[in-house]
């Protein structure tokens, strides 16, 4: 485990360096990500690249996944979920984005690690589920049953008045 990752992220100072982190780890140390797994099964992948950029900005290209064990909600089935995030971020910049990059401020005492488990974070869908709900387990079945038939036992308002309507 690189040492960078752990201390108080200073993308100067990597950017300065030319800091290059290629590494895959297990999903126990990423603790946030953890959280939102049902099992600690799981792999985080992290390709970081920091650079100076033209204007002195400090520079850094990304390239995240990680692999979670989770629930699907549609069928409340285990799913495995990959997440992918591409950042382009730039550090410093007055807020003015080299082209490419986004402006990106930093927290007070961040971690390196810290910082690129909140971009992991962000990739995660609002609701989890199977891409195609075919691959959903039997309860996902059974409730689109059940709302298809009670769609069809549901009247439009709009058809009664136009019954109504006939009445007169």
């Amino acid at each position: 485990m690189p040492a960078e990752l752990d201390r108080a992220f200073e993308p100067a100072g990597l950017a300065a360096r030319g800091y290059h982190l290629e590494i895959e780890e297990g999903l126990a140390v990423w603790p946030r990500l953890l959280e939102t797994a049902e099992r600690p099964e799981g792999a985080v992948r992290v390709r970081a690249e920091f650079h100076v950029g033209a204007g002195g900005s400090s520079l850094l290209a990304c390239e995240l996944s990680a692999t979670l064990a989770v629930r699907c909600q549609r069928c409340l089935e285990p799913l495995e979920l990959e997440l992918r995030s591409m950042p382009r971020l730039a550090f410093g910049t007055g807020g003015v984005d080299p082209p490419g990059y986004e402006s990106c401020e930093l927290d007070d005492g961040i971690t390196l690690r810290q910082f690129l488990e909140d971009e992991l974070l962000l990739a995660l869908p609002p609701i989890v589920a199977h891409a195609r709900s075919e691959d959903c387990g039997p309860l996902a079945s059974k409730l689109a049953e059940l709302n298809a038939e009670e769609a069809e036992e549901r009247q439009s308002p709009f058809a009664a008045l136009a019954g109504l309507k006939r009445k007169d």
